[in-house]
């Protein structure tokens, strides 16, 4: 009736690989990630995918405004970005970390691991809501303020 459906058909990992050279499942993982991404992206459509990237960037950007407005923080670089940028922190990431866990809020990743101190990298995709912005901006406020 015109209606668009999908299927996941079982196979058998040999018919991508030869047993005796498997040494993992990925050929399997593969696929299934690449079935998400196709539901995903078909559902979406070409409208549904410019309007989310849309609301990242500008989340994002947003959020990055608001948390240079804090004492002591700034962005790391001056380039431009989508959805993920990285801030330099008055106090160490992984203090912040730890404090915003707490709070059920993940505060991103610690770029100490990359060789880079004090420095916060954070992702904003556009399943976020403002108020879920602001109150990260409220927490990490409330770290830095001891």
């Amino acid at each position: 009736d015109g209606k668009r459906s999908y299927a996941l058909t079982l196979q058998a990992r040999e018919q991508h690989i030869r047993r005796a050279k498997a040494t993992s499942n990925i050929c399997s993982n593969q696929a299934l990630c690449n079935l998400a991404a196709t539901v995903y992206m078909t559902l979406m459509g070409k409208e549904g995918l410019k309007e989310a990237a849309v609301q990242s960037t500008t989340k994002a950007h947003y959020l990055a405004e608001k948390i240079c407005e804090l004492n002591g923080f700034e962005m790391a670089y001056n380039v431009p970005f989508f959805k993920e940028f990285a801030v330099k922190t008055p106090i160490p990431a992984e203090e912040i970390i730890a404090k915003l866990k707490a709070k059920n809020i993940f505060p991103g990743i610690d770029l100490k691991q990359f060789g880079y101190k004090n420095m916060l990298l954070i992702a904003v995709t556009e399943k976020k809501r403002k108020t879920d912005l602001d109150e990260y901006v409220n927490a990490l406020q409330e770290v830095n303020n001891g």
